[in-house]
């Protein structure tokens, strides 16, 4: 499960030697890259199901060993909750906190902003700028930005497929709703009521 905002291609040089010893997976979320724009609202628990629909789609049988990165780490958390049994292990890398609320309280606000946990400003801006066709002029600019200069490691061929996604309108209405989601009181009572992750 990648983070907020990620794609699939991300994670194709990794999976590429992953590949080599045990079956992968790698995929978009329903709003993200090649996927259609799945219902809303997106939450933990429809991100889930959508993940067991997709395994299943693909005859892929479990145990999974799930991988997610940041907010993916909060949706693996919730398929293991809901499908305990068809989960072997599961890799968190770098997870979003469940308790957003308790850092916005405990860290001083120009911490907060720049940890990029509130990332909704920025969001509603490239949603925009997306929208309107203006972001694809704007490579030039971007590719010395997150999250395009962490990309030097990743061929060329999937740099522009990344960037391609990236200028996608309707993942911005996803990741939104998304961000959203987690945060609400309802989803992180929910987490916190079935144990989480650390």
């Amino acid at each position: 499960e990648t983070g907020l905002g990620s794609f699939s291609p991300e994670w194709w040089h990794i999976q590429n030697d992953l590949a080599r010893t045990v079956k992968t997976v790698t995929f978009d979320r329903s709003g993200y890259g090649w996927s259609t724009v799945g219902p809303f609202p997106r939450t933990p628990r429809q991100e889930a199901l959508e993940l067991k629909a997709l395994l299943e789609n693909l005859r892929i049988k479990g145990p999974y060993i799930l991988v997610g990165h940041s907010l993916g780490g909060i949706y693996i958390d919730q398929f293991s909750r809901m499908y305990p049994g068809e989960v072997a292990g599961a890799v968190f890398i770098d997870p979003m906190p469940q308790d957003f609320d308790a850092f916005s309280r405990e860290l001083k606000s120009k911490v907060l902003r720049q940890s990029g946990l509130d990332e909704s400003g920025s969001i509603k801006l490239l949603g925009k700028l997306a929208h309107l066709g203006i972001l694809r002029l704007l490579k030039p600019y971007m590719k010395n930005s997150p999250p395009f200069c962490y990309y030097n490691r990743i061929p060329e061929k999937t740099v522009d497929i990344l960037w391609n996604h990236f200028n996608l309108a309707q993942g911005y209405k996803t990741q939104l709703d998304e961000l959203e989601q987690v945060h609400t009181k309802t989803a992180q009572q929910g987490l916190k009521e079935a144990g989480g992750f650390p």
